[in-house]
């Protein structure tokens, strides 16, 4: 009599554990591809806002710098002498528009935070100056959005006779104009660096007539 050939193979013990090792294996590539390109999303979403930072200060650097010192008319006691206004959440100014954005020559400008869609916005609003002696009314001015996602901003302002880390959140002095501003933006993503915007008096005439500057981050 002949013995019955043994077979080897796996039992179904065997096979479980085999089948429950893969799936293990299989779900921490998963996880690992995952982690990757979450971590991916991130790198991206850091390299887009650093860029945005960049472009917005260096355009709201570009505008802010140079402000008319053209007076206002018909003043009143206490109002601003200058068509300049500065608050801790706004700052509206007669000021220059670069050429190279397609329009060029001297615009009024408001930057402040606006609602816009779902969210608040840095918003500038701009029109052209065309011989007013006071600051338009903004509600039909162009604008354009700056930075989305704003929940919130603080502004500040130096004087020539201020220590150059005195600010001031409202701009009250009604014959002169701040040298220096400073702007603090904080988005859902979380605060940007502060900037210092150096601001150049132009006389009514368009020549400078004093200059201080400061870079993004001083």
């Amino acid at each position: 009599m002949r013995r019955a050939d043994h077979q080897s193979g796996f039992t179904l013990i065997e096979m479980l554990i085999a089948m429950a090792l893969l799936s293990l294996l299989a779900l921490g590539m998963v996880f690992a591809m995952r982690t990757m390109g979450q971590t991916q999303d991130r790198i991206d979403q850091r390299f887009a806002r650093a860029d945005e930072l960049q472009s917005v200060t260096a355009f709201v650097q570009t505008v802010l710098e140079r402000l008319s010192s053209r007076r206002a008319g018909l003043q009143e006691p206490g109002k601003a002498l200058l068509l300049f206004s500065g608050t801790q959440q706004s700052i509206e100014w007669l000021g220059i528009m670069p050429a190279r954005h397609g329009m060029g020559g001297r615009y009024f400008f408001r930057l402040a935070v606006e609602p816009a869609a779902s969210a608040q916005a840095l918003v500038l609003r701009y029109q052209p100056w065309q011989g007013e002696v006071s600051l338009p009314d903004w509600s039909a001015a162009r604008s354009r959005i700056l930075v989305s996602d704003v929940v919130g901003m603080d502004i500040g302002y130096g004087g020539k006779e201020m220590a150059p880390q005195q600010w001031v959140p409202v701009w009250a002095q009604t014959e002169s104009l701040p040298v220096r501003i400073r702007l603090g933006v904080t988005t859902r993503d979380g605060a940007w660096p502060l900037w210092i915007v150096g601001t150049r008096a132009l006389s009514p005439g368009g020549g400078r007539s004093s200059m201080y500057s400061h870079g993004p981050g001083s």
